[in-house]
């Protein structure tokens, strides 16, 4: 995507389900929808992406969170890939 310009957050308190559309990361090269990947609350924001964006890139497993969420079916979590999933995802795209 190349370098992050802008980050919209979902707002604390939101409900999502699976899939829906939590926000949206703007970047030199495209702009995607963020998608929910578990349902439950959004019990917290990171604020700080308002101002540094790039965090996503910079500090992703840190710094660059985009929400944390509560209230959810913790089998939700079984369906995601873990780190060596995703970067094998990641190198099939390329």
């Amino acid at each position: 995507m190349g370098e992050i310009s802008f980050v919209e957050l979902p707002e604390e308190d939101d409900c999502f389900n699976i899939g829906d559309r939590l926000g949206e990361i703007e970047a030199e090269e495209s702009t995607v929808d963020i998608y929910s990947p578990i349902s439950g609350t959004v019990s917290a924001v990171n604020e700080s992406l308002a101002d540094s964006p790039d965090l996503i890139n910079d500090s992703p497993e840190d710094k660059g969170w985009i929400c944390r969420m509560t209230d959810f079916d913790p089998t939700d979590l079984d369906d995601l890939m873990d780190e060596d999933a995703y970067m094998e995802y990641v190198e099939s795209l390329e």
